[in-house]
C-alpha cells in the first residue's frame, strides 16, 4: 500500500475512494499488473512504472549527459522503522506425479501352516470293483419261544433269530 494525501489538482482518472482505507492507503499495482497494463484501479509507483516500460517498451538510445544540478538541502534523519510482519503462507501447490515403481524386496521366511480347510464336495462315483470271492452258507434258525431261544447255542456259521409272535 502507498499513503496518498488529498490534493486539489485534478487527475485524468481518480482512484475509487472505496478502495482507500481509513488512513488513506490505496492499493498499489503488482509487477504483473504493471507489465500487463490492464488494472486501472491501482496506483503505479515509479518502480512499477519502470517495470511496465521495461516489459512493454523498447529502450531507445542513451541521450547525452546533462549538466550537474545544484546540491540539495540535507534532511534530518527520521526514526528507523521496524521490520514488517511476515506474510501468510501461500496455498499448497498441486501434487507431483507418481514416482516409478521400486524394486521387489527379498522373499521373506515361510509362515506357519494354516488351519485345515472345510471338507470338499463328494466326488463322482467310481467304476464298479471286481467280483469278490464266493461266500459261505449260513444256517439261520428262527424261534418264537423265548425259552427255546435262550437255550440255543449256535455253532460256526449259524444264526439264531427270535421272532415276535
Amino acid at each position: 500500500m502507498v499513503r496518498i494525501t488529498h490534493s486539489t489538482e485534478s487527475s485524468a482518472r481518480p482512484l475509487p475512494v472505496a478502495d482507500w482505507d481509513a488512513d488513506h492507503n490505496v492499493p498499489v499495482a503488482t509487477q504483473a499488473e504493471a507489465e500487463a497494463g490492464t488494472n486501472t484501479d491501482t496506483v503505479m509507483t515509479p518502480q512499477r512504472t519502470a517495470q511496465a516500460i521495461a516489459a512493454l517498451g523498447q529502450e531507445g538510445p542513451a541521450g547525452p549527459q546533462g549538466p550537474e544540478g545544484p546540491a540539495g538541502p540535507t534532511g534530518a534523519q527520521g526514526p528507523q522503522g521496524d521490520t514488517g510482519a511476515t506474510g501468510a503462507q501461500g496455498p499448497e501447490g498441486p501434487a507431483g506425479a507418481d514416482g516409478a515403481d521400486g524394486l521387489d524386496g527379498a522373499t521373506g521366511p515361510q509362515g506357519p501352516e494354516g488351519p485345515t480347510g472345510a471338507t470338499g464336495a463328494t466326488g463322482a462315483t467310481g467304476p464298479a470293483g471286481a467280483d469278490g470271492a464266493d461266500g459261505q452258507n449260513v444256517t439261520i434258525t428262527t424261534f418264537t419261544d423265548q425259552a427255546l431261544f435262550d437255550s440255543a447255542t449256535p455253532g460256526a456259521l449259524e444264526l439264531a433269530v427270535l421272532l415276535d409272535a
